[in-house]
């Protein structure tokens, strides 16, 4: 039988989900944690097709042999390089077909947004966090919890940083063990408005917002206007981009129409 393994824990992966449903296509939804699966907007976190924990390359790649004819999506975030290749690296020793979703980004024919050179671009959460050390003032990082240990080098960080994450309770846990908790640590799930952002930023002191390009799924759009308007510097992680010709990435209405061929056919 025919059928999708969507990996998720994004916008796209749910949507894609609950097209595959909609369609009455046979799906699989693999997430990384049990508030992934919580997340998934009218679905419930035990559900037989909704399946929790982290693969390797190689338990994808005996996965994917054991689920026989299948198609597979990676709709995780831009950011989750590792998780992308481990899932391309299956397909490819598998001999199975992979499409990747890829988020457009935000920064795109947006010169002039940033002429005024409150922006600072850097390769990756350690060189943030790097800048960061040479600079003063309270920060707001939205980068995620992943790195987070990077940010403890900067001086003062228990009373400079203020951490935005998930209300996951090992994610809170683990911001904790690092010193970050009481009003420094704030677990909430995004995206969030201009507003929000404002409203944060303006009751913390925040002079610096650190961000990933997300797009306009992950909220982005939001906290630069947000960043424009308190008049605050925002430094932006870039993306490592995926091998195109590796990953075969489209737009998620084109991947919906290449699932619905797939089926069909």
């Amino acid at each position: 039988m025919c059928k999708v393994l969507i990996f998720g824990g994004t916008t796209e992966g749910r949507l894609l989900w609950e097209y595959c449903h909609k369609e009455a296509i046979p799906a699989e939804m693999y997430v990384a944690t049990e508030y992934g699966a919580y997340v998934l907007e009218g679905s419930d976190a035990d559900n037989p097709h909704i399946h929790v924990g982290r693969l390797d390359s190689h338990e994808m790649t005996v996965l994917f042999e054991r689920e026989g004819n299948i198609l597979v999506v990676d709709a995780t975030h831009p950011y989750a390089t590792e998780v992308s290749k481990n899932i391309f690296d299956a397909c490819e020793a598998s001999g199975k077909s992979g499409i990747r979703v890829e988020r457009n980004s935000c920064l795109e024919g947006e010169t002039d947004f940033f002429s005024d050179d409150r922006i600072v671009f850097v390769d990756g959460v350690a060189q943030a966090a790097e800048y960061l050390q040479g600079q003063t003032g309270n920060i707001l990082v939205t980068t995620g919890s992943k790195e987070l240990k990077q940010y403890t080098l900067i001086p003062g960080y228990r009373d400079r940083l203020y951490v935005r994450v998930l209300p996951n309770p090992d994610v809170l846990k683990g911001c904790i063990s690092l010193g970050i908790e009481g009003d420094h640590l704030i677990g909430m799930q995004g995206p969030f408005s201009t507003q929000m952002n404002c409203a944060m930023i303006k009751e913390f002191g925040i002079r610096w917002l650190v961000t990933k390009d997300s797009g306009v799924q992950g909220g982005f759009p939001e906290k630069l206007h947000a960043a424009k308007q308190t008049g605050i510097r925002c430094v932006v992680v870039g993306r490592h981009p995926a091998d195109a010709d590796k990953t075969n990435g489209m737009g998620l209405q084109d991947i919906k129409g290449k699932i619905k061929e797939w089926y069909l056919h």
